[in-house]
């Protein structure tokens, strides 16, 4: 089977324009999707505060471990608390958050597409294969901790040297491996899952192969993307009203090219 060949349109800033163009009409309904988004995890968020409050009668987690007494008459519901909150911590929040984030790649996709964007699209990927997803994600968690574990000789090397630089260059040459793998396997994984309803594997593996085929294109796309969310954090995020819409638009735009038209490369990369 012969690899996968470089789109060759494939020129961000030439997208990046074009996404600058499309933002005129959809950043409204994105924007207030986006705050359905934070009001939604905001929500949730409280909710989970309140039954954990709940659980250790009132007094939080550290007015329990605080007092012996609360500890051992409590210590069920303690352990319970920390339960909920460790599940919801490396489980339900992630997906959570995941599948709403989708929701607004959704709408993006839908403008890139000329379909009619309304708010309540950020509910459309709810209704896609769920165990997909959070088998995606598992895997995802595994590549990030694979990624985490390359600290461990590197923290040998310090300890056994004292070379913090030689330390420093040796983590990062570790982390390049698993780094191009977790960017590589995960950059189109979840929008095919919901997209295209491929099964997951299948999904990281055209990920994979498009990715590969414009790599320093797409790498340049992140770049970007990364220092102008920096930028606009460091403005107090008031850029993020402009930037946010766009930067979604030009990732559809960006999965468009890959995935969006039934043509030999498209269909390669998902073989």
């Amino acid at each position: 089977m012969q690899s996968a060949a470089p789109i060759e349109t494939m020129n961000i800033a030439e997208i990046l324009t074009e996404a600058k163009a499309l933002r005129r009409g959809f950043k409204k309904s994105y924007l207030l999707a986006a705050l359905l988004y934070f009001l939604i995890i905001g929500g949730y968020g409280l909710l989970i505060a309140l039954i954990e409050l709940g659980l250790s009668g009132g007094q939080g987690l550290e007015g329990v471990l605080e007092d012996p007494a609360l500890l051992e008459t409590g210590g069920s519901m303690l352990i319970l608390s920390g339960l909920i909150s460790t599940v919801d911590a490396l489980l339900i929040s992630p997906i959570l958050y995941g599948v709403l984030s989708l929701g607004l790649l959704n709408l993006a996709l839908e403008r890139c597409r000329g379909l009619e964007v309304r708010v309540k699209g950020i509910f459309k990927p709810f209704r896609c294969k769920w165990f997909l997803l959070l088998l995606h994600y598992l895997i995802c968690l595994f590549l990030f901790f694979s990624l985490l574990l390359t600290g461990i000789p590197v923290a040998v090397l310090y300890y056994s040297t004292g070379n913090m630089w030689l330390s420093l260059i040796a983590g990062a040459s570790l982390c390049l491996i698993p780094l191009y793998y977790f960017f590589t396997h995960t950059f189109f994984a979840q929008i095919l899952i919901f997209d295209k309803e491929m099964e997951v594997f299948a999904a990281l593996k055209a990920s994979h192969k498009a990715v590969k085929a414009n790599f320093k294109a797409l790498v340049w796309y992140s770049t970007l993307a990364f220092l102008q969310i920096i930028l606009s954090v460091l403005l107090l995020f008031i850029p993020l009203i402009w930037i946010a819409p766009k930067l979604s638009l030009a990732y559809g735009l960006i999965y468009e090219k890959c995935f969006g038209v039934p043509d030999a490369k498209a269909v390669d990369f998902m073989r």
